[in-house]
């Protein structure tokens, strides 16, 4: 009797650890009364179940230090379907519309045009959407080496009936014929924006805007998909031709958070892990408390690096009167009032990617005076939503961008650094 008083204690012990656990990790959306009762019940019924087998065991005379195993294993299998439950319960009915692959350029076309951001979006068809696969598939960057042995990426060049690249840069339509000034846009696919056909990327967006406005300014885009901070800066020192009369404007944000860092320098315990947790779900959150010290310091270090990083370029700038704008990016994690499709994506993306975006971007935060800017908040007032993923927007949201970049008095040359 003692030894089952004992288990059942045990159980009611880990059954308690693992519902906070679990609502820590778990978003519980708009149902935490629900969400609570769930936890609650399994958790009751877990302890009932080993319970029984255990005082089972006991009567069909089978030992201790079996019946201690059996009561573990049959313990983490009933976690193992605990979990499963739950992740089941919480990616309820909007899950259907959420994307299959890691990025929305990379899914088929029949899911995209389903999802929420792209409804009735006049731009996406067939045609256009074959035609940005096919450019990605082949590769949309190319690399090449200076004399000091930095490595320049740079738009490879395509042209193609809705998206097309030259001279190293995603094409800016309605450019003037004749400039007094350049715009230099910097980042990665968020700047890009593969999503979207020539003319419905921020920098074509921003040129129109230019235009209307009188500012004999050309819009030039040099986003690459995957680049850093570091990255875009040797690409802006590398550019020969900077001067007076060009303006800066630096997106960073969504690749600068350190995910490539922290994968490749895991340790191998972690790296099995992460693997095995594709097919456990116990193993997937097993490894990610296992990881979160060494995944926020990743986060955090590499943010501290590109405030440093981005200081000395400032200065230089400066030096040079080159006037300029460091602008934090938004993201799904940063806006506000989330909807039940931008709360599917979320959890389309896991933990990882939220925590280290959050972790980096409390650093970030930290450095908003000028030349750094926050565009953070730019999407909270949108109520149907413009994400396409958890950091790239449809045409909507590059036009929000557009207009916030816009609005910035760095554009006016009467305006000092």
């Amino acid at each position: 009797m003692t030894n089952s008083i004992s288990l059942t204690i045990f159980g009611l012990i880990l059954t308690t650890a693992l519902s906070l656990w679990v609502s820590k990790i778990v978003p519980r959306r708009k149902e935490p009364k629900l969400f609570n009762k769930i936890v609650v019940r399994i958790g009751l019924c877990t302890i009932f179940i080993l319970f029984i087998l255990f005082n089972l065991c006991r009567l069909v005379g089978v030992k201790i230090i079996s019946i201690t195993f059996i009561t573990v294993i049959t313990f983490l299998i009933l976690i193992e379907f605990f979990l499963r439950f739950l992740r089941t319960q919480t990616r309820s009915v909007n899950s259907n519309l959420v994307l299959r692959k890691e990025s929305a350029r990379f899914d088929e076309f029949e899911v995209i045009k389903a999802i929420e951001p792209h409804k009735n979006s006049e731009y996406l068809t067939l045609g256009f959407w074959h035609e940005m696969q096919l450019f990605t598939s082949e590769g949309s960057a190319i690399k090449s080496k200076t004399q000091d042995d930095k490595i320049i990426v740079d738009a490879k060049n395509f042209k193609g009936k809705h998206i097309s690249a030259h001279n190293g840069m995603r094409s800016t339509t309605d450019s003037p014929i004749k400039a007094s000034g350049r715009v230099l846009l910097l980042g990665g696919s968020t700047v890009y924006c593969f999503e979207v056909p020539d003319s419905f990327t921020i920098a074509s967006y921003m040129q129109r805007s230019l235009n209307e406005s009188g500012d004999n300014l050309e819009v030039l885009n040099y986003g690459i998909s995957g680049a850093t901070v570091t990255n875009r800066i040797d690409k802006l020192l590398s550019i020969e031709t900077l001067s007076e009369k060009d303006v800066v404007i630096f997106l960073f944000g969504d690749n600068d958070f350190g995910w490539q860092n922290f994968y490749m320098m895991q340790t191998l315990t972690l790296k099995i892990l992460r693997r095995l947790s594709k097919y456990s779900v116990l193993l997937g959150w097993v490894y990610f408390e296992l990881s979160a010290v060494g995944r926020k310091k990743t986060a955090v270090t590499l943010a501290e690096k590109n405030i440093e990083q981005l200081k000395k370029l400032s200065e230089k700038l400066k030096t040079s009167n080159i006037r300029h704008r460091f602008i934090l990016q938004p993201n799904i994690y940063t806006k506000k009032n989330i909807n039940d499709y931008e709360s599917a994506i979320i959890l389309r993306f896991g933990n990882e990617v939220l925590q280290m975006t959050r972790d980096a971007y409390s650093v970030y935060e930290k450095y908003l005076v000028a030349p750094f800017t926050s565009a953070t908040n730019l999407m909270d007032g949108t109520i149907k939503s413009v994400y396409l993923d958890w950091g790239h927007v449809n045409a909507e949201g590059n036009k929000i961008i557009s207009d916030f970049i816009v609005g910035l008095d760095i554009l006016n040359y009467d305006q000092k650094n």
